[in-house]
């Protein structure tokens, strides 16, 4: 299976990406608790499939589970912060969120290079599994939401989710596949980019109909989202 390697990062990354703004959105709608805890639960499925995962396939679907769980992960601890934390103390809060990650980033391929050697790669998953149930009960024992801080619209922008989709995955493919299983100049590359830039510019123009828009674009009017945005992405 080592042709399909790449999608055993590739399918994380795609599922995360792609769910990031939705898990946003419905948890400003509706209440961020509930979401928090069902992304924590996906994660934790995906990891028992991929620990048990008998083939390449299996594994790659395991991760992709991952993916769906830890987009939710990712985008509602921050949200999360910012909801519970007075504004002076968030940067505080981000920091140590920020710092967990910078030492994870170092020290989880170390870890998994010397599971995969010693005890073998399935435990890279298992012991995520303790990890994800622990924090299932902290957030039920001691998140306390604020039901007031949910926006009044309940309606779903399905379309410009389904819009992030094609955008994210044309993002993602271009990159994984350009130069490696495709040219740069090839119609599977051409096409994707193509339907990102038709979908991003399609985006733009349902967010500014829609009632309840999953990334509303008056927020670009604001210099310091925008110019946070760009520091961001680069």
């Amino acid at each position: 299976g080592v042709g399909q390697m790449l999608w055993v990062q590739t399918g994380f990354m795609l599922a995360s990406t792609i769910l990031m703004p939705a898990y946003g959105r419905l948890g400003d709608q509706f209440g961020r608790k509930a979401f928090f805890i069902t992304a924590i639960s996906i994660f934790i499925g995906g990891s028992f499939i991929g620990f048990l995962a008998p083939t390449m396939g299996w594994l790659i679907a395991g991760r992709i589970v991952q993916g769906v769980g830890g987009g939710g992960m990712m985008i509602l601890s921050q949200a999360i912060i910012a909801s519970v934390v007075p504004a002076r103390q968030r940067g505080k809060y981000m920091g140590i969120m920020g710092s967990v990650f910078a030492v994870s980033s170092v020290a989880g391929p170390l870890i998994g290079g010397w599971l995969t050697e010693g005890p073998g790669w399935r435990w890279a998953f298992l012991l995520s599994l303790p990890l994800g149930v622990l924090a299932i009960i902290s957030t039920a024992l001691f998140f306390h939401e604020d039901p007031s801080g949910r926006t009044g619209e309940r309606s779903v922008d399905v379309v410009g989710l389904a819009l992030i989709a094609v955008f994210t995955s044309s993002v993602v493919l271009v990159s994984a596949w350009g130069g490696t299983q495709f040219d740069w100049t090839s119609p599977e590359i051409v096409g994707l980019i193509a339907a990102g830039v038709l979908a991003a510019a399609a985006f733009v123009v349902v967010e500014q109909r829609v009632k309840a828009p999953i990334i509303p674009m008056w927020l670009f009017r604001d210099r310091n989202f925008t110019l946070a945005s760009l520091a961001g992405i680069s």
